[in-house]
C-alpha cells in the first residue's frame, strides 16, 4: 500500500469481553503496540474506536478508562 502512496490505518479495538473500561483500554492499547512493533505493517495511523458499550466515557483523557486517554497513548506512539 505505502508503495502506491496509500495511507494505512489501523483500527485499535479492545476486549468485547473486557468487563471494565480500565479493562478495555489496556487491551485496546495492547493492539495498537503490537502492530506498531511490527516492522512489516508500519501504520500511518491509529483509530481508536468501539463498537462495544465499553468504555463508558470520553473524558478526562488523564483516566485510565476514558476513550480520550487511549487515544492519547496511542498518539505516544508516533512520537
Amino acid at each position: 500500500m505505502h508503495k502506491r502512496g496509500i495511507r494505512l490505518g489501523v483500527i485499535c479495538d479492545g476486549d468485547p469481553a473486557a468487563q471494565t473500561n480500565e479493562e478495555w483500554v489496556r487491551t485496546a492499547l495492547k493492539h495498537c503496540k503490537s502492530i506498531a512493533a511490527d516492522p512489516k505493517v508500519k501504520p500511518d495511523d491509529f483509530i481508536v474506536q468501539t463498537w462495544q458499550p465499553l468504555p463508558t466515557k470520553m473524558l478526562p483523557e488523564t483516566d485510565p478508562g476514558a476513550l480520550t486517554f487511549a487515544l492519547k497513548q496511542a498518539e505516544a506512539m508516533f512520537h
